[in-house]
């Protein structure tokens, strides 16, 4: 068999080597030369073609054969496969109608509100003009209804900033709508789903971290190093569940990141996303229980989906073991000129460096850069881990300036852990 990768976005380079364990013919596609590309290096070929030239790759999956397309967390390569694999007439996990849901934030809130799960108060903006025919309770949340990662998002305390946020959006977003809610203070996570023949399993439930002193989107670390977990399986689990269902996902993977407000101690959904998640927590999970996403979307593709018996079980409660991803931003705008310690961390044991950035690339400020992901025994080798982590890697620019932010609010960590931790039976 066949299988064409699109992109070199996170999870690529893990799909090509899924699929070159089990026999299958690996192809990597996209505009970047074989040098920029990792995907493109272990592949068995690879082509140098952007994927948005559907009509190209078209052509070139019927003169080769190809059996199967997939790719790794990219949203727009995901959409490209959805056109292929119509074309082409290929199995998929997901088709048009529930992919919807994860790029439409409105469309999404308004199935959350029909089925009776809370989600922050709106306002409507349709081509950059705000209905304000009922009061603002400031502060609010201004995004586009399209994008994903925190791209476009503001925070707006007036209705100024609430104007100036919609110059923003519209620098992100193709639509001229876009969401304005009440902003929610409190813990936030995303709950990550296995799909099989229309059935959802809860698979964990991760929190997200960020340093003291930078911005709330910038999550440092993920992790299933948790409280609340039992909190969330009894009073949101079954409602995520019939969310799924309701938008049409059917196999696959998903997640839904939630947050509790801290004035009412209740779940509110934000958003959805039916793909694996950016951060990479499907990495680890394959040493905290044993369910391999990658191996899991890639069989579907290529056989059409996955069994019903074969979902992992649904935990009980908060796991004895930590998954980690600690997700380097960078926290000036700078060019890297060194990067100090990552070699060394790579030769850690159980330790996977996925990184993206390298000497002579320039970012602007609070960007991200790549993860490291690993799995440890409890909460405190998790920080001993990051301790480690922190103290091997340095990222600079040619005046010497620390690009990277580390994560160092460890109380908080040990917090959390201690205030939920609940021993899966």
């Amino acid at each position: 068999m066949k299988l064409l990768v699109l992109g070199n976005s996170n999870g690529s380079i893990d799909i090509v080597k899924y699929a070159k364990r089990i026999g299958v013919y690996t192809i990597v596609a996209d505009y970047y030369p074989l040098e920029y590309s990792m995907a493109k290096q272990i592949a068995d070929e690879h082509w140098e073609i952007s994927t948005a030239d559907v009509d190209l790759l078209e052509a070139k999956c019927l003169e080769v054969g190809v059996d199967a397309v997939v790719c790794g967390c990219s949203e727009f390569n995901i959409e490209r496969v959805l056109d292929l694999t119509e074309r082409l007439k290929l199995p998929f996990y997901c088709d048009r109608g529930s992919w919807h849901y994860s790029r439409d934030k409105c469309d999404f809130k308004n199935v959350c509100k029909e089925l009776g799960i809370r989600v922050p108060k709106d306002y409507f903006i349709s081509g950059g003009v705000l209905d304000i025919t009922s009061k603002i309770n400031y502060p609010v949340v201004v995004k586009p209804v399209d994008q994903c990662s925190n791209r476009g998002v503001s925070f707006c305390n007036n209705e100024k900033e609430i104007l100036d946020a919609v110059k923003v959006v519209k620098s992100f977003s193709s639509s001229q709508n876009m969401i304005v809610e009440q902003m929610i203070k409190g813990e936030e996570w995303y709950a990550y789903y296995a799909l099989a023949d229309g059935e959802a399993r809860f698979i964990a439930l991760n929190a997200m971290y960020y340093e003291p002193g930078y911005p709330s989107n910038c999550y440092s670390i993920t992790t299933t190093a948790t409280n609340y977990i039992n909190k969330y399986i009894k009073e949101m689990n079954t409602q995520i569940k019939q969310l799924l269902k309701r938008v049409g996902c059917k196999e696959g993977i998903a997640w839904v990141q939630i947050m509790l407000n801290e004035d009412d101690n209740k779940f509110y959904a934000i958003e959805m996303g039916y793909r694996l998640d950016g951060d990479m927590m499907f990495v680890p999970y394959k040493e905290l229980i044993g369910f391999d996403s990658i191996k899991w979307l890639v069989d579907c593709s290529l056989w059409g989906g996955n069994a019903k018996t074969d979902l992992p079980n649904e935990p009980l409660g908060a796991y004895d073991k930590c998954a980690c991803s600690y997700m380097v931003w960078t926290k000036m705008e700078g060019t890297i000129s060194q990067i100090d310690g990552l070699d060394r961390i790579e030769s850690m044991d159980g330790i996977q460096v996925a990184f993206h950035a390298g000497i002579g690339d320039h970012f602007d400020a609070y960007r991200p850069l790549g993860n490291i992901l690993f799995t440890s025994k409890d909460v405190d080798e998790m920080i001993n881990t990051i301790i480690s982590i922190n103290n091997l890697l340095s990222i600079r620019d040619s005046y010497e300036n620390e690009l990277m932010i580390k994560y160092t609010d460890f109380h908080k960590l040990r917090r959390v852990y201690r205030e939920g931790f609940v021993k899966a039976l």
